[in-house]
């Protein structure tokens, strides 16, 4: 494994992430990409990505994680399944103006506050690259409502910082994997979530439906004030739970030298999600 050289390294990793983009393009055209399919897709992507690469996740900071991690192959599958999930769940994410590109260029400021002070530039160059583009359309996005990232903007927004999440980890056995995966928690229980919800209700965990927490914040707002501006209230809601899903963010920053505390505080964002799920579920139920 780990056929790119250094010296192409950027170029590389961008051109490998170009399928992720083209799967979501295809559904984005034709609307009627088979999911089970996608899947497969963005898995084999996921796994030709981590073996080319050598992008893999290969310490857990537990002991128990890494004695399992010490069987062969079991840290390039984990690497696989975790990009695989990471895409899938930014297209998740993906039901307010702003929400899912707010989170992502979040997420990724987080990992260059990490990343501050190695000597990982090529980490700095890529993700820089990639917030100065998202900015402008989060910016439209937001005041117009009138562009989308799509499933072609999500799934290649969820496999940078996929990438960008292990590279970080792999440089230095102190930089903690717990970190990055504090400050993915808000897509990846709104993913785990989503799918434990639907197979709870006999539905297919593949087939969307109208119970992420974003849409029922917005529909909570909508039907209270019924506002003039759709638009603004989408936006409005949106911005809301990027600040939410900043909070993990900054405490992996905060303890980012603290396995416990990194810990603790993924459970009690989890707690926090639940509360509020159930908060605006019962609240919304009202209304009907």
């Amino acid at each position: 494994f780990g056929i790119i050289t250094k010296k192409y390294e950027i170029i590389s990793i961008i051109s490998f992430l170009i399928p992720f983009l083209l799967i979501g393009l295809v559904e984005d055209i034709t609307l009627n990409f088979r999911v089970s399919i996608r899947f497969f897709l963005i898995f084999l992507s996921a796994s030709i990505f981590v073996i080319v690469t050598n992008t893999i996740l290969e310490n857990i900071d537990l002991e128990i994680f890494n004695y399992i991690f010490s069987y062969k192959y079991i840290p390039l599958i984990f690497t696989v399944l975790g990009i695989t999930s990471t895409v899938n769940a930014w297209n998740f994410l993906d039901g307010l103006n702003g929400l899912s590109s707010g989170v992502g260029i979040t997420v990724l400021s987080g990992i260059l506050i990490l990343n501050f002070g190695t000597n990982n530039l090529n980490l700095d160059i890529i993700i820089i690259t990639f917030i100065a583009s998202m900015l402008s359309f989060l910016i439209v996005n937001i005041v117009t409502g009138r562009v989308f990232l799509g499933d072609a903007g999500t799934y290649y927004t969820g496999a940078l910082i996929a990438w960008a999440g292990i590279n970080y980890s792999s440089q230095n056995v102190n930089n903690l994997a717990w970190s990055i995966f504090l400050m993915i928690i808000y897509p990846a229980v709104e993913l785990i979530f989503s799918v434990i919800r639907r197979i709870y209700n006999k539905k297919s965990p593949f087939k969307a439906d109208n119970l992420h927490l974003h849409t029922l914040v917005y529909l909570f707002f909508l039907k209270k004030y019924n506002p003039k501006s759709k638009v603004r209230l989408n936006s409005f809601c949106g911005l809301i739970l990027v600040l939410f899903g900043s909070v993990p963010i900054f405490m992996a920053i905060l303890f980012k030298n603290n396995l416990i505390l990194t810990i603790y505080s993924l459970f009690i964002f989890i707690i926090i999600y639940l509360l509020l799920y159930c908060i605006f579920y019962f609240s919304l139920n009202k209304y009907d």
